[in-house]
C-alpha cells in the first residue's frame, strides 16, 4: 500500500512502485516482442485479407472476361505489370499509356477496377466491359465488341460519340 507519509522518504516510496514499475515493463516488452497471431484484430470497417493459395488448384477456373481479371497472384507489387485487357491496351497505345506503378486493384462493389501508370490510369468499366486509360483528359477505350475508342474531356465511360480509332 502507498502510504504518503510526511516521514517517508523517496528511497522508500521507490521501493513501494518498483513493483508496478516492473509489471509495466514487463508487459512493454512482451506486446513489442509478440507476433502477430491468428486473434489479431483490424480496424474497423477493414475486411480481413485473404490467403493467396501458393500452388495452382487442379480445378480451372470459371471463364472471365480477360480484362476484368485482377492481378492477385498475376501481378507482384514490387514489379507491377499489366495484364488481361490493359495488357491489350498498352500493346495498342504504345507509350502514351506508360509503364504501371501498381497492380490492377478492384475499386467498388460493381468490380470495377484501376491501375495507376506513370502517365496516367489504366481502369476496366465491368458494366460496359470497357478497358480504358486516361492521361487526366483523354481516354481511349477497347469497348466489349473489340473497338477502340478515343474522347476528351471528364466522362469516365466512353460516349456513344467516341472516335473510333483503326488500329
Amino acid at each position: 500500500m502507498l502510504v504518503c507519509a510526511p516521514e517517508m522518504s523517496v528511497h522508500d516510496r521507490l521501493k513501494e512502485l518498483l513493483p508496478l514499475l516492473l509489471v509495466g515493463l514487463v508487459l512493454l516488452v512482451f506486446y513489442l516482442t509478440r507476433a502477430p497471431g491468428p486473434l489479431s484484430f483490424l480496424p474497423l470497417g477493414l475486411a480481413q485479407p485473404t490467403a493467396v493459395p501458393a500452388t495452382p488448384t487442379a480445378q480451372p477456373a470459371p471463364p472471365r472476361a480477360a480484362s476484368a481479371m485482377v492481378a492477385v497472384g498475376l501481378c507482384n507489387p514490387s514489379q507491377p505489370r499489366f495484364v488481361g485487357g490493359s495488357a491489350q491496351l498498352r500493346t495498342t497505345l504504345g507509350t502514351t499509356m506508360g509503364e504501371p506503378i501498381d497492380c490492377e486493384r478492384i475499386v467498388d462493389s460493381e468490380g470495377n477496377t484501376q491501375q495507376k501508370t506513370t502517365t496516367g490510369l489504366a481502369y476496366y468499366r465491368k458494366q460496359l466491359k470497357a478497358t480504358c486509360f486516361t492521361n487526366g483528359w483523354d481516354h481511349w477505350a477497347v469497348r466489349a465488341d473489340g473497338s477502340l475508342v478515343h474522347w476528351a474531356g471528364d466522362a469516365v465511360d466512353p460516349p456513344p460519340e467516341a472516335t473510333p480509332i483503326t488500329r
